[in-house]
């Protein structure tokens, strides 16, 4: 973002989210006259560059609707560029969430206690609003993969980046990295009750009880040591429950300390993948 473009530029700013440039040397390898970036909000790259006697030629990608362009041939991107979607009348109809947002949306969270406040995880980093999407501030560069907020204290977020582990517990404005993990979890929950516990799928169940610091096996009771847990959801009560594949579903009432098979009515044979919901006004459900 802080390259030194030159006099005469097609493109003198960074566009965001990851730019193309170009670059012209001059034969004797002492000066370069013109140098641009060349990308918009979202992801572009230059792979391909040809001259002849009528000028430069460039190919690429781009992920940008608003990809600037010159005399061309398609001024407009085909397809859809955005990420994220708002609706503010039940689904009755949708509109674009991240036209602020210089990066491809990965993980968003809505601040239930306040009301405009929301947090979004982007392949460019970590945004922030506190006016409803109005306008966006990059709060991180940080690419979080995986991002969930405590039911119990909304200022405190768990994500991740690979297997690196992040924590913000002012809503979103100041994150730090707590820990690395030995792997990429494949989910992470936040527990109901405590809001400095959370788990994540990895090889197994992992969790923390101190906001993120440490994170040790909780295994006891599932399965290969839940080697080949694939889903987990949490009730607003506590009670945890997580899929193991080949072994069905089994379920924690104090907080992932030891495990149960909870599988009457359900196939004996389980294979494939399940996805876990637990409604959020009756944990039985």
């Amino acid at each position: 973002p802080d390259l030194a473009t030159t006099a005469g530029a097609a493109q003198s700013s960074y566009g965001g989210d990851g730019d193309g440039f170009v670059a012209q040397v001059n034969v004797a390898g002492s000066a370069v006259p013109l140098i641009t970036y060349i990308g918009g909000s979202h992801q572009d790259s230059v792979t391909g560059l040809a001259l002849d006697s009528n000028g430069i030629y460039i190919t690429g990608t781009t992920q940008s609707a608003n990809f600037p362009t010159f005399s061309p041939f398609l001024s407009q991107m085909p397809g859809n560029s955005n990420t994220a979607f708002v609706t503010t009348n039940a689904g009755a109809s949708w509109a674009a969430f991240d036209t602020n947002i210089n990066g491809v949306v990965t993980a968003i969270s809505p601040d239930p206690s306040h009301p405009g406040v929301i947090v979004a995880a982007t392949d460019n980093g970590i945004f922030r609003t506190s006016n409803g999407g109005s306008s966006w501030t990059s709060q991180s560069a940080v690419a979080l993969n995986l991002m969930v907020r405590s039911p119990a204290n909304s200022n405190m977020i768990y994500g991740f980046a690979g297997s690196m582990a992040y924590v913000s517990a002012d809503g979103g404005v100041i994150w730090i990295l707590t820990a690395t993990l030995g792997a990429a979890p494949s989910q992470v929950i936040a527990d109901a009750i405590n809001a400095n516990t959370a788990y994540v799928i990895v090889n197994g169940v992992l969790k923390t009880s101190d906001g993120g610091k440490t994170w040790s096996p909780s295994n006891g009771g599932l399965p290969s040591a839940g080697a080949l847990t694939q889903s987990m959801v949490a009730a607003s009560d506590g009670t945890l429950y997580v899929y193991v594949s080949g072994a069905g579903i089994y379920k924690s009432t104090n907080h992932a300390v030891t495990w149960s098979p909870v599988n009457a009515g359900l196939p004996t044979v389980f294979t494939g993948t399940y996805h876990l919901a637990v409604s959020p006004s009756n944990p039985s459900i």
